[in-house]
């Protein structure tokens, strides 16, 4: 027994000492595999060696052997980055150089030393922690790229070797270069000639009459000089205003609408056109406003909705079959106001200069009748037809109304 106590003894010294100098050989993040192979190859010759009891021993002291060389093994340099690829995202060829700082952390127990870093391209310029980094301290490789005469999509590499690592780490950059005017004539289309915009409309889309919204629309001062953007003659619903208040040259900025519903006193679909004045002078170019009115009927509690006005139209659809060309077509669209308010035709639009409406009434009472006709005119027209004349009303269930008429103009 003793005999083999001092077998296992002696093989381990051998163990420690090959483990000491195969550590000052070799790089410290291939140690434990190679630790793992020397173990085995030790124990495969001494398998043949040793009886079973010899073996129990050897196999508890190369376990201990492994967990203490694996524990050393973390020991010297170590360096942790806390990231390794940075995105510029879109730069502009005509700006400066960009910069980012990749920053590591030495989580080791000796200082690391960076001793190269090298740039994919010319177009890179890298800086670095010249000292040494204690454990527990930071530093940091800095990688500055320079857009002047490329464009387009880019991806650059640093290369950093270390007294930590065996291959260098790769550092990657990347982002996409594009040119201002590009950029510019892309993004604000549309010149004003003092100034360029995004659009030269504005749409507030679908707005309840009792509303008031604001939409922007972003300009960039294309002048030599700051500008003052106003309204000319705006109508009362309309606001404008610009922000800031001032754009400096080559500036951006935006320009503010306010779009007052109330004071519009208006329904479905209209149309304003804008003119605005840059530093007081009046400018030709104009700005085209839209909305869709709506009623607002969320505060009307069930009592009010119960006493509401009902359309019910007779026809929706006139078919008028066939027609010779110049010919006119009539028809009368019959309703009934089935609620108990008076029923308000708040507004008739036609799709086509070619049909003409004619309104009996605009308030009808409860369980009257009224009526719209409708005339169509087929000069110029050939083929099939399909016309509609738009009804809005206070009928909380049937505020738009599409009354249809068909036929073909032969």
């Amino acid at each position: 027994m003793l005999k083999s106590i001092i077998f296992i003894f002696f093989f381990t010294f051998v163990i420690k000492i090959f483990s000491f100098f195969y550590r000052k050989c070799f790089f410290q993040k291939k140690k434990r595999v190679h630790s793992l192979v020397t173990i085995m190859i030790v124990t495969k010759i001494l398998n043949k060696k040793i009886n079973k009891m010899k073996k129990l021993f050897f196999y508890v002291f190369i376990l201990s052997i492994y967990i203490t060389n694996t524990y050393a093994q973390q020991k010297g340099p170590h360096i942790s980055f806390e990231k390794t690829t940075h995105d510029f995202g879109t730069i502009y060829e005509e700006d400066s150089n960009v910069s980012v700082k990749f920053i590591f952390k030495n989580t080791g127990t000796e200082p690391v030393v960076i001793q190269n870093v090298h740039a994919s391209c010319g177009c890179t310029t890298p800086d670095w922690s010249k000292m040494p980094v204690n454990p527990g301290k930071e530093g940091f490789i800095e990688a500055t790229y320079s857009p002047k005469g490329t464009t387009g999509a880019f991806s650059k590499t640093v290369s950093v070797s270390t007294n930590a690592e065996l291959q260098p780490i790769v550092l990657r950059i990347k982002g996409e270069v594009a040119k201002k005017e590009d950029d510019l004539a892309k993004n604000y289309p549309v010149d004003f000639v003092k100034f360029k915009g995004e659009a030269e409309s504005i749409s507030f889309g679908q707005i309840k009459n009792t509303e008031q919204k604001i939409k922007y629309l972003n300009i960039y001062n294309s002048s030599e000089v700051a500008i003052k953007i106003e309204g000319n003659d705006l109508p009362s619903h309309i606001s404008v205003q610009t922000i800031p208040q001032v754009i400096e040259p080559k500036g951006k900025g935006k320009l503010s609408v306010t779009y007052n519903t109330p004071k519009k006193n208006a329904w479905d679909y209209n149309m304003d056109v804008i003119m605005l004045k840059v530093n007081g002078n009046l400018i030709e170019k104009t700005i085209r406003i839209s909305a869709t009115i709506t009623e607002d009927f969320t505060k009307m509690s069930e009592k009010d909705l119960a006493k509401a006005p009902k359309i019910t139209f007779k026809e929706k659809t006139f078919d008028f079959g066939k027609i010779k060309q110049g010919e006119k077509v009539e028809f009368e669209f019959e309703f009934t106001n089935e609620g108990k308010n008076d029923l308000i035709i708040r507004k008739t639009h036609a799709s086509c200069g070619c049909t003409a409406i004619n309104m009996s009434e605009k308030e009808i009472k409860s369980g009257k009748t009224g009526s719209i006709k409708a005339v169509f005119s087929s000069v110029g027209k050939s083929g099939i037809q399909n016309k509609t004349i738009t009804i809005i009303t206070n009928d909380p269930q049937n505020e738009k109304i599409i009354l249809w008429i068909k036929g073909e103009v032969e």
